[in-house]
């Protein structure tokens, strides 16, 4: 809502920042959810197949149902449709969803959040900034690599309270799980965030065709996420993770 009604681009990326701090919540936690409802393996990935499908669904209609609003309403548009969606999602989690938190030896990691943050900050940074200012580059990955250390060395120290337990990194199929969704994360949102940009900066499409050509890599996206609990069953984890990192 802030961002839709901001004035300037200070009040639009501080909107902005507010809504990916929700998002990057969001995301783990309705993983999060499925595993301590659905404790047998079967069920639960078919939930989790049927939670990727809605990212696949998502995919369809989010950069359609947005290019057009662009197109007819203006981009503050995009902003404003999420909010009565986000306000019946809350709505039905509060009566659906049952209290699982486990209070017993957790605190609040602030300062694994904060410099966390930093280094993701300043890797960012460096990446935007390298191209055409080389000194704030160079600034923010000296700031993102100290905040990677003093991360690192306050996770050690908190041990399994930690908001990432280094333990975690020893475990092979962990780090492996983790690999393939980097991949994957950095193939498939790299396309969809760049080739829009560059269909509308070469004048291929404006907002609202860009937004439909991208239908057909959401749909296929949506059609085996939907299967993939039972081509796990059929499968097995190890060779759809591996193969669909693989072709992506």
């Amino acid at each position: 809502m802030l961002y839709a009604v901001a004035p300037g681009v200070p009040l639009l990326i501080a909107g902005r920042a507010v809504a990916a701090a929700g998002a990057a919540l969001l995301l783990p936690a309705s993983l999060a959810i499925i595993l301590v409802a659905w404790t047998e393996d079967q069920p639960r990935n078919r939930a989790l197949g049927l939670w990727a499908a809605c990212n696949g669904l998502a995919f369809i209609i989010g950069p359609a149902l947005g290019g057009v609003l662009v197109d007819w309403f203006g981009w503050r548009s995009v902003f404003l449709i999420a909010v009565p969606f986000g306000v019946v999602a809350i709505g039905f989690a509060l009566r659906v969803v049952a209290e699982s938190s486990d209070p017993a030896g957790r605190r609040f990691d602030a300062p694994g959040q904060i410099f966390g943050a930093m280094a993701l900050a300043g890797l960012a940074l460096t990446g935007i900034a390298g191209g055409h200012d080389r000194a704030l580059a160079a600034v923010a990955c000296g700031v993102g690599v100290i905040a990677l250390v003093l991360f690192l060395m306050i996770e050690r120290r908190r041990g399994p309270a930690a908001m990432v337990p280094l333990e975690l990194f020893r475990s092979h199929r962990f780090v492996g799980t983790l690999t393939a969704t980097s991949a994957m994360t950095f193939g498939m949102y790299g396309v969809l965030f760049l080739v829009p940009l560059v269909w509308q900066s070469g004048g291929i499409f404006a907002a609202g065709p860009a937004g439909i050509a991208l239908t057909p890599m959401a749909g296929v996206f949506f059609v085996v996420s939907n299967a993939s609990g039972r081509l796990v069953e059929s499968l097995g984890a190890r060779v759809l993770i591996s193969g669909g990192t693989a072709l992506i």
